[in-house]
C-alpha cells in the first residue's frame, strides 16, 4: 500500500471457486490448490467485511474476474468462463462489480457475453453509488444463502445488487436498512 495507489483483488480470488464449483476438466488453478474451501455467498459479506477492516485506510482496490496473470495461473490459459461456465462467469462478474472499487477486465473475458459486460460495466460507471458510493456487506439481511446482496450508497440514492451464485433461480427475501 505504501508503494502504490492501488492494489489488486488477487488475494480475493480463492473466493471464486470456493463460491462455484468449476466445470473445465483440469479444473481452476486455485482449486488445485485448495479443492475443499466452500463459501456460501451469505458468508462473502463478513469476509469482505473482515478483509476491508484489515487494509490501511484509503486503500483502494481494483477487483477482476479475469487478468493477464489469473488466465496464465498454472499453465491453463483459462478464462472464469471456461474454468466455471458461462453464466457462472457472469454472476461473478456481477459479483466484482457490486464491490467496493474499480474494475478491471482482461480483453477476451467478455467474449459470448459482450452484451452483458457492457451493461455491468456500464451500470458500475453511470450509478453513483455504484462507482463513487460506500459498500455495507452486511447491511442486508437475504434469505438465501446463495445470493450476495451488498448495499451500495451515495448521497440519497442507493443501490442493492442482488447476485444469484446458485445454479438454479431463487425466491429471496431481502431484509433491508432502510429508516
Amino acid at each position: 500500500m505504501r508503494a502504490y495507489d492501488l492494489v489488486y483483488n488477487y488475494d480475493m480470488q480463492w473466493l471464486f471457486s470456493a463460491l462455484v464449483t468449476p466445470i473445465a476438466p483440469e479444473g481452476f488453478a486455485y482449486q488445485n490448490s485448495y479443492p475443499r474451501e466452500r463459501i456460501k455467498a451469505a458468508d462473502v459479506g463478513m469476509w469482505l467485511e473482515q478483509h476491508r477492516l484489515a487494509k490501511p485506510k484509503g486503500a483502494v482496490t481494483v477487483h477482476h474476474l479475469d487478468s493477464h496473470d489469473t488466465n496464465e495461473w498454472g499453465g491453463l490459459m483459462q478464462y472464469r468462463r471456461e474454468a466455471f461456465g458461462e453464466e457462472a462467469a457472469r454472476a461473478l462478474f456481477g459479483f466484482v462489480c457490486a464491490l467496493e472499487g474499480p474494475v478491471m477486465m482482461f480483453m477476451g473475458a467478455e467474449c459470448g457475453s459482450e452484451d452483458f459486460y457492457r451493461k455491468m460495466l456500464g451500470l458500475k460507471r453511470d450509478l453513483s453509488p455504484l462507482s463513487l458510493g460506500t459498500c455495507d456487506y452486511m447491511a442486508v439481511d437475504v434469505s438465501d444463502p446463495h445470493v450476495f446482496a451488498p448495499w451500495r450508497a451515495h448521497g440519497n440514492q442507493a443501490v442493492l445488487p442482488v447476485i444469484n451464485i446458485a445454479s438454479e433461480a431463487a425466491v429471496v427475501r431481502l431484509g433491508l436498512p432502510v429508516d
